[in-house]
């Protein structure tokens, strides 16, 4: 998933790009790296501050629970 690649690699570019030119739900639980979850707990994880904080601006619900019940 490109998006899943831009927020692991830090690239605030090509996230803004997916965001923008795709119709990805940002708040679904998708499978990766083995485990569901939404693109915000990836981020959480995985990424900088300034990349979650742009997921927030652009619509990430911080209260979705991933499969173990946890909030990013």
């Amino acid at each position: 998933m490109e998006l899943c690649k831009g927020i692991k690699e830090k690239n605030i570019k090509e996230v803004l790009n997916v965001i923008a030119y795709t119709s990805r739900d940002l708040n679904k639980l998708y499978n990766i790296e083995g485990k569901e979850q939404t693109v915000l707990h990836y981020a959480s994880i995985y990424s900088s501050k300034e990349i979650v904080e742009l997921l927030l601006r652009n619509g990430c619900n911080i209260e979705i629970h991933d499969e173990d019940e946890c909030k990013p």
